[in-house]
């Protein structure tokens, strides 16, 4: 079961990193139950990137909560 396990933690961070970087052009696609919006994932990175700005100026730091990861969803 070893081999098959990753090196490393897959957490939020790696995933904003590599899909700002390598796979900025990938697609990501939401339904919203009526309509489907397309949006390159270099685009949610460079979001993404802007609220962790804002989240540090307001004095949020590592391990604190402030919201929840929906993982079907850009927001």
């Amino acid at each position: 079961m070893l081999d098959t396990m990753q090196s490393f933690p897959l957490s939020v961070n790696l995933l904003f990193r590599q899909g700002a970087g390598p796979h900025h052009r990938s697609v990501v696609s939401t339904f919203d139950g009526q309509s489907l919006r397309r949006t390159a994932f270099g685009d949610v990175a460079a979001r993404v990137l802007r609220l962790a700005t804002v989240l540090r100026s307001l004095g949020i730091r590592p391990g604190d909560r402030v919201g929840s990861l929906l993982w079907n969803m850009q927001e």
